[in-house]
C-alpha cells in the first residue's frame, strides 16, 4: 500500500499535473503511519524503546512509499537510455529499478525520523512536513545531488504558488505542499482510517 500511495502521487508532478492526487498520496501515508505506531506509546517498555520501534515501523513504510513515487516519477531517464539501445541498454535495469531503490533511502530516512516523533493532533503533519523537506534537502544535495522531482514541482502550472519559490525556494514550497496535503489526514477518526483508502473514495 505505501508503494502504491506513493506511486499515485506522481500524477500530481510534471506532465500530469493532477494535483488531487498529491492529497491522495500523502493522506495514505499518514494513515499508515498512524496504523503502524498505533498502540505503540503505551509499551511497558518506555517511551523511548517504543519511540525506536515506531522508526522502525516508519523507517519499511517510508521505503516502499519513496521507491513507489522514485520508480514511477524516474521512468525517462530509461527512456532516455533507449535512445540508444545498443550502447546503453544494458543499463535500463539500473536506471530503472536500483537507482529509485537507492534514492528511497532518502525518504526512508525522513519518514523513520517522522515515525519516532510521532503523535495524535495535527503536530504529526509538521513532522512529516519538515522530516520530508530535510529528506529531500538531502537527496538533493548529498553525493552530487539528485534534485528532480521534488514535490513542490507539482505546482509548476500555478502562477501564484510558483511566485512563492522566489521567496522560499524550492524546498520551502515542497514543506508547505507536504503539510497542506496531509493535513486532510486529521479529519478522520480512527475507524475511518481502519477502513483504509477506499474511505477517499
Amino acid at each position: 500500500m505505501a508503494f502504491a500511495a506513493g506511486a499515485v502521487g506522481c500524477a500530481a508532478l510534471p506532465p500530469f499535473h493532477i494535483l488531487p492526487f498529491v492529497v491522495v498520496s500523502y493522506v495514505i501515508l499518514v494513515w499508515l503511519l498512524d496504523g503502524a505506531c498505533e498502540g505503540l506509546p503505551g509499551l511497558p517498555t518506555g517511551p523511548l524503546v517504543a519511540s525506536r520501534k515506531r522508526a522502525v515501523r516508519a523507517l519499511e513504510i517510508g521505503w516502499f512509499f519513496g521507491f513507489g513515487q522514485l520508480l514511477v516519477g524516474l521512468y525517462w531517464i530509461s527512456n532516455a537510455l533507449l535512445v540508444d539501445s545498443q550502447a546503453f541498454g544494458w543499463a535500463v535495469p539500473l536506471a530503472a529499478g536500483a537507482l529509485p531503490a537507492a534514492l528511497a533511502v532518502f525518504p526512508a530516512l525522513g519518514i523513520a525520523a517522522a515515525g519516532f516523533f510521532w503523535s495524535a493532533g495535527v503536530g504529526r503533519i509538521f513532522v512529516l512536513a519538515i522530516a520530508w523537506t530535510v529528506a529531500e534537502w538531502l537527496r538533493g544535495h548529498a553525493f552530487t545531488g539528485f534534485p528532480w522531482n521534488l514535490i513542490g514541482y507539482v505546482w509548476v502550472e500555478v502562477d501564484p504558488v510558483r511566485q512563492g519559490a522566489a521567496l522560499m525556494g524550492i524546498y520551502g514550497v515542497g514543506l508547505l505542499t507536504v503539510f497542506i496535503a496531509a493535513s486532510p489526514a486529521t479529519l478522520a477518526g480512527v475507524g475511518f482510517r481502519h477502513r483504509g483508502p477506499w474511505g477517499l473514495v
